[in-house]
Order: structure tokens, then C-alpha cells, then sequence
């Protein structure tokens, strides 16, 4: 009703819709939950086939400290829950985001192609989780209002 009644400030119309899809103005702030856990199992599910792909490619999630041919050897060590987790919650430190890199330069274009496109999911996972985190300690603390 706001916005049909010009009362958000112009420009702020899409943020105020999406507060509403996310979070039902402040009234379900459950759905925010919802959101966040299924941008976590897609980003892990992304992760889980970055570091095991199939038998015809190179994995394009490596461990930080060693080469790409080394990966296929022990990908056994790599979690992609916790790798998402890792990636998407802003404060906590598993030690999972900094251990694990994706590839962006190989001889293999198609390992290359995959691993920017996963670094670019890699950073959107980072910029929804400060997003995420940021309205959910504004609505625990109150400092968004229910309208």
C-alpha cells in the first residue's frame, strides 16, 4: 500500500518489495530463514560438483596449497556444506573459505570457464550472506520496524 500511495521514496521501490518477499515487512521473519538455507544447500550442491566434476574434467575447486592435477587425488578432505557455510555466513570462520580456491587460470578453457563462473557464485554467496546478516540483526534489534 505504501508504494501505491508514493510514500517510498523513488528508487527504494524494489528493496521495499524484496523486504516484503523476504521478511513479510517484519511480521515472517522465518522466511528469511527459508531463503537463506536454500541459497546455502544450492551454493554447497554448486560446491560438491566444483571439486568433483566428471572423469572428463579437472576439478575447478582446489584445495589453496596445491596444484589442480594434486585435487583429483584427495577431494575426501573438502565439505561443501561447510565450504558454503563458511562462504555465506559473514562473521563466522570455519576455515573452509580461505582453504579452498576456486580455478580461474588452467590450460583446460572448460576448467577456466567453470571455475570464474563458480568465483562469481562464490561472490554473490558472500554479498547475500552480508545482506542476510545485516537484516537479520536489524529486525532481532529492532531497528527495522514492522509496516
Amino acid at each position: 500500500r505504501l508504494r501505491r500511495a508514493g510514500k517510498i521514496v523513488r528508487g527504494a521501490g524494489p528493496l521495499h518489495w524484496m523486504y516484503g518477499a523476504f521478511v513479510g515487512y517484519g511480521y515472517k521473519p522465518g522466511r528469511m530463514l527459508g531463503v537463506i538455507a536454500g541459497v546455502w544447500l544450492a551454493c554447497a550442491v554448486a560446491y560438491w560438483i566444483a571439486s568433483a566434476p566428471p572423469r572428463d574434467m579437472d576439478p575447478f575447486l582446489v584445495p589453496a596449497k596445491e596444484d589442480v592435477s594434486s585435487a583429483r587425488e584427495d577431494p575426501g578432505s573438502f565439505d561443501p556444506f561447510f565450504y558454503s557455510a563458511d562462504v555465506l555466513l559473514p562473521i563466522v570462520d570455519l576455515g573452509y573459505g580461505d582453504a579452498w580456491r576456486p580455478v580461474v587460470s588452467s590450460r583446460d578453457p572448460d576448467t577456466q570457464k567453470w571455475g570464474r563462473r563458480l568465483r562469481a557464485l562464490r561472490w554473490v554467496e558472500i554479498m547475500l550472506g552480508w545482506l542476510f546478516g545485516g537484516a537479520l540483526a536489524a529486525m532481532l534489534t529492532q531497528l527495522v520496524k514492522k509496516d
